[in-house]
């Protein structure tokens, strides 16, 4: 979900195993509760990015957006995340006004063509 150069993701990959590892080795009561957390905040953040890019894919091709919406409001690939995110991207109210952005962009990050 990040494009990075190879060197950058191995770096992370490593450091963020060492971070985990150290977490979880001196916290046992809390082991089971943060592996559901991670696997929750996983989940999360790839319901957003699915919604982002296929918000921007329609927009590329025409479709309407708001039509779009009502759409999948009504259908079974609606979700909490989805309700949270379009409206406000309807209304404009972009992530780029956000003080996280930055992030959300990295993360989200697409080779669009």
């Amino acid at each position: 979900m990040v494009r990075r150069d190879a060197g950058d993701v191995r770096q992370a990959e490593a450091g963020a195993r060492v971070l985990l590892r150290e977490h979880l080795s001196r916290r046992p009561a809390w082991r089971r509760g943060t592996k559901i957390k991670l696997v929750n905040n996983f989940l999360a953040l790839g319901g957003a990015c699915l919604i982002a890019e296929a918000l921007a894919v329609a927009a590329k091709v025409g479709v309407d957006l708001q039509v779009l919406y009502k759409l999948i409001s009504a259908g079974g690939a609606n979700s909490n995340m989805f309700q949270m995110m379009v409206p406000k991207a309807l209304a404009g109210d972009s992530p780029a006004s956000s003080s996280r952005s930055t992030t959300r962009a990295r993360t989200c990050a697409t080779t669009r063509t």
